[in-house]
């Protein structure tokens, strides 16, 4: 097989000479560096086949796909299933162990978060990864322009719908409002470490810092605007 391979590439190689030859253009030491140029010069690429834009929307949402997020709606499922939810968590229902257990250990998710982003943030915020104007930045929009955008969509909702469509309930409106209003939540820092990398974890966990630092004082003043609008 090796020598098949060997003879004939000297065929070709001949071959190719004695069109060179032919063509009577240039010497033989030209011709020879031409063939061999000839026969090394790698192919050309193929073109790689371009991906449909369903494809490219499933790559896209792929990093969405996660434990977390399939455990959400898991729970929206079972919460919105009564005789799912009652079997699971009411005292008289067949697995009410099981709904117990799950209970004790999603008690330790806020806390196991809270000393993630506590590790992070042990020896100060990382502006490496995120500077403090960003940090800030990202602090202002999330505490005090959404707020305002929440704001302006409960009036807009209020004039805009008809009387008997609004709810009357006031603590229905502060809840709406007081959601648009709240810093991020700590889950990202779990988020993030699941799924991200270090450096992004320690640009979450800076902006982190930064809101919960300002979130004491306009936490607060949100709240009081919103208690006077309701």
């Amino acid at each position: 097989g090796g020598g098949g391979g060997g003879g004939g590439g000297v065929v070709r190689s001949e071959s190719a000479v004695e069109l060179l030859g032919m063509d009577g253009g240039g010497s033989e030491d030209d011709d020879a560096v031409a063939v061999a140029s000839s026969l090394s010069a790698p192919a050309p690429p193929k073109p790689k086949p371009r991906a449909s834009r369903t494809s490219r929307a499933l790559a896209a949402l792929r990093p969405a796909a996660n434990a977390n997020v399939f455990a959400s709606l898991l729970g929206i499922a079972v919460g919105l299933v009564t005789p799912v939810r009652d079997t699971l968590f009411e005292t008289d229902g067949a697995l009410h162990v099981l709904g117990d257990a799950l209970n004790i250990m999603a008690g330790a998710a806020i806390p196991q978060v809270i000393v993630i982003l506590g590790a992070e943030l042990a020896d100060g915020p990382d502006h490496a990864t995120c500077s403090r104007d960003a940090a800030v930045g990202v602090g202002m929009i999330r505490l005090a322009a959404l707020p305002a955008i929440n704001v302006g969509l409960c009036l807009a909702l209020k004039a805009a719908l008809p009387p008997a469509a609004v709810p009357a309930s006031a603590v229905f409106w502060l809840v709406f409002l007081i959601e648009g209003g709240t810093p991020t939540a700590n889950n990202m820092m779990l988020q993030v470490q699941m799924f991200g990398t270090s450096d992004a974890a320690g640009g979450i966990a800076t902006c982190l810092f930064y809101q919960y630092a300002m979130a004491p004082v306009m936490l607060t003043a949100s709240i009081s605007l919103f208690l006077h609008l309701i």
